[in-house]
């Protein structure tokens, strides 16, 4: 009982950012249950705070249990500590127990990708289809994947399932790109506008229609899309070389 009250107090605590509780449970989790809610609950809000090792501590005491949650999140924080083969295994480990796993499934791709196996990481992403082919996900790195591979064709059919699956900043600007690559540039400017409307405050999205305007000869429209990049973040390279090298101050 005891146990579990500290494991309540802890969980109170971290709510509110305080982690200082869960670092005192974190060194004695062996008397925990690995089956405790509260060992996600606290592995996910270490892990929003940055502290990974401790989010690690939790979710291996959780993984366990056998969880397929757990098992994918140990992959998720190892991947996140940068100690990749031990993130790939964990993943893998997961899959060998729940097979149709999405997210363990999809991540393992983008490790895979990452290690420049790209086949393996298109196996990956394509098996993800095979039972989830809504998956907005796959769809979006299989996209990425073609367009890295010069496989344009490809790569604008999977951007553009991907858009009409889950709309939003990073499928837009992946088909953007692929538009671009493929220099149709105002096809890329028109697609851009809707989510620009509704995403006002994304920089990446005004700096891929400064591109656009740029490549149209729009000099003005593009100097107004890297000028507002460059309001929403003072730091952008891009926007401020583009700025200047356009005439702006």
């Amino acid at each position: 009982m005891a146990k579990l009250d500290r494991m309540e107090e802890a969980l109170a605590k971290a709510r509110n950012g305080d982690f200082t509780k869960a670092r005192t449970v974190s060194r004695d989790l062996g008397k925990v249950a690995p089956a405790h809610p509260g060992l996600m609950e606290l592995a996910v809000a270490a892990h929003q705070a940055g502290d990974l090792p401790l989010a690690l501590r939790f979710i291996d005491r959780a993984a366990v249990s056998g969880s397929a949650d757990a098992l994918y999140g140990r992959g998720v924080v190892l991947a996140a500590l940068g100690r990749m083969d031990e993130a790939r295994s964990a993943l893998v480990k997961c899959l060998e127990r729940h097979p149709r796993h999405e997210l363990a499934l999809t991540n393992l791709g983008g490790l895979e990708h990452l290690a420049g196996n790209l086949a393996q990481a298109e196996s990956c992403y394509r098996s993800v289809l095979d039972f989830a082919p809504q998956s907005g996900l796959a769809l979006h790195n299989l996209a990425g994947l073609f367009l890295a591979q010069g496989r344009s064709a490809e790569a604008e059919d999977f951007a553009r399932r991907a858009v009409a699956v889950a709309s939003g900043p990073d499928t837009v600007l992946r088909l953007a790109d692929i538009l671009v690559e493929t220099g149709r540039h105002a096809e890329a400017a028109e697609m851009l506008r809707p989510t620009i409307d509704s995403y006002p405050e994304d920089g990446r999205l005004w700096r891929a229609a400064g591109r656009a305007a740029h490549a149209l000869g729009r000099k003005m429209e593009a100097l107004s899309a890297y000028r507002t990049a460059l309001g929403l973040d003072s730091e952008d390279v891009e926007a401020s070389q583009m700025i200047s090298l356009l005439g702006g101050a």
